[in-house]
């Protein structure tokens, strides 16, 4: 039992011995994401400067954690070391339960398209302000 759940297997599975881990991993870390995407929604949403950079730190971390995440289970998954082989298929086992909260992200390349309109957009309306004030 774990806090008043029963135990359904994964625990302890031989192929993946760290998947419990990785799956509260991925899913603490969705959770983080949303969070500071609903805080930089704010300035974002008043067209201030520290909104872009907000949603900026936010997707790019977005991009380095799918990177991450994709490079590291692949690079170790035929380790001679148990610890890393294991560390490995645990993270790809969890990254398809625990890692849906980004993964519409990922499919979509949301992130990147985010990035790019974000930055684009903003520099048009400064420009814009500009041309407006002279």
């Amino acid at each position: 039992m774990l806090y008043g759940f029963t135990d359904v297997g994964t625990v302890n599975t031989p192929g993946q011995p760290y998947l419990l881990q990785m799956f509260y991993l991925f899913t603490t870390v969705d959770f983080i994401c949303l969070l500071f995407g609903l805080v930089s929604a704010v300035p974002l949403w008043r067209l201030r400067r520290s909104g872009l950079l907000l949603c900026n730190l936010l997707f790019g971390f977005e991009l380095l954690f799918l990177t991450i995440g994709a490079a590291l289970p692949a690079s170790f998954i035929d380790s001679s070391n148990q610890v890393l082989r294991g560390v490995s298929s645990s993270i790809a086992g969890a990254s398809g339960i625990g890692d849906i909260g980004l993964a519409p992200q990922y499919v979509t390349a949301y992130p990147v398209i985010a990035l790019i309109a974000l930055n684009v957009a903003y520099r048009k309306l400064h420009a814009t302000e500009r041309r407006g004030a002279l």
